[in-house]
């Protein structure tokens, strides 16, 4: 398989996770507004809040949501697994560092909560948490082992659990396109 065809089943994939959620978080009452649309030449630039210059835009979460005057950005992300860390003793997940900066700036910018739902597929859980309270436990690896940016880890058990992944995927059942 190309490289840009595991890209595509990869986004499809994801993509299909994130309209699980959308869906689960509008059977909450939420309206939400989907941000994940690619731009950018071949569909491949993450959607941005545009500043003068382009080294200032930053890279908005997947969901915008609003309920009842309370609005909040939802990024939402897919995991296979938790994976347990030596150096820490104890499972985690995260996000890339790149997208991490980002939203801690979209949160400042914006004054909108920023919350963090992870998908994973062997634990069949969804678990989130806002990023100003993940803060203080986060741990940055800045290694070149997981990508260009690096990656930052939050303890996977202080995350809250919030239903379990396969009960919303029968609920709310879509395809994921070949």
């Amino acid at each position: 398989m190309q490289r840009d065809d595991v890209f595509r089943l990869a986004l499809a994939k994801a993509r299909v996770t994130e309209r699980t959620v959308a869906a689960w978080l509008m059977s909450r009452e939420w309206l939400v507004l989907p941000t994940y649309d690619f731009s950018g030449k071949g569909d491949d630039k993450a959607p941005k809040l545009m500043a003068d210059s382009e080294a200032d835009s930053l890279v908005i979460p997947d969901l915008l949501c609003a309920r009842h005057g309370e609005v909040q950005w939802v990024e939402v992300k897919e995991k296979d697994s938790a994976s347990f860390t030596n150096i820490t003793g104890r499972f985690e997940t995260g996000i890339s560092l790149r997208l991490w900066e980002h939203y801690t700036k979209v949160r400042a910018a914006t004054g909108t909560p920023v919350w963090l739902f992870f998908a994973h597929n062997k634990e069949d859980e969804v678990r989130c948490g806002e990023i100003a309270s993940l803060s203080p436990k986060k741990r940055i690896y800045g290694g070149p082992r997981m990508g260009r940016a690096g990656m930052v880890f939050f303890p996977y058990h202080d995350l809250t659990l919030v239903c379990k992944l396969s009960e919303i995927r029968a609920r709310f059942p879509f395809e994921v396109p070949s």
